[in-house]
């Protein structure tokens, strides 16, 4: 059986809903994220303290949420990913990684900046200059999902578009995604009618 550890408001969110889409056995443990850094245990499942991670039957662990959403869709089968051959896959793989490497980054730096910088001005002034330039990432995917539809490469979903339901739940807030993405959100909205978003959403 596959065990995930997640946390809410986390990137293991993303992966309760591919793990609900599939018809794998598994089961999630919950922690609280306030408290992650206090807890041994989970520090050596993953010893960035960060989720999700992933124990797989035979008890090797897998960590970064874009390689188990990729293993994931592998092993059940989900159809999540564009064959090879598609024309979709290059944008597949280009847009998918820059969720992955450049917006979901900017959360590790600017949640606590004291992490990185000393003094209140300078923490402040480095938050605020992160959630500026993460603003501006999310504008050019709106840019790029403007010509498609329903989803985010087009009519057919995939592993982005669980990415955008999840990622649109977090700063800058959905005042700023309303008026500023309206057309990922409407990507967030088709995903709500989904089976797996109501399982995981229902438990929070």
């Amino acid at each position: 059986m596959l065990h995930l550890y997640s946390a809410k408001s986390t990137g293991g969110q993303i992966i309760e809903l591919l793990l609900h889409k599939s018809p794998l056995k598994f089961e999630v443990e919950f922690l609280d994220y306030e408290k992650i850094s206090r807890n041994k245990k989970y520090l050596k499942v993953n010893p960035l303290h960060q989720f999700p991670a992933l124990r797989l039957p035979g008890g090797a662990v897998m960590t970064e949420s874009l390689a188990i959403s990729t293993y994931l869709n592998a092993k059940a089968d989900l159809g999540l990913i564009p064959a090879p051959s598609s024309a979709l896959y290059p944008e597949f793989l280009r847009w998918s990684v820059f969720l992955v490497a450049s917006i979901y980054p900017t959360f590790t730096y600017a949640d606590d900046p004291s992490r990185w910088v000393k003094g209140a001005a300078a923490g402040a002034e480095m938050k605020a200059s992160i959630i500026s330039w993460r603003k501006g990432m999310w504008r050019q995917m709106e840019k790029t999902a403007a010509a498609r539809g329903p989803w985010f490469l087009g009519s057919k979903r995939t592993l982005i578009d669980y990415y955008i339901c999840v990622m649109l739940t977090w700063s800058p807030g959905p005042d700023w995604f309303k008026k500023n993405t309206p057309r990922l959100l409407a990507i967030r909205e088709r995903m709500k009618k989904t089976p797996e978003y109501k399982a995981v959403y229902a438990q929070k």
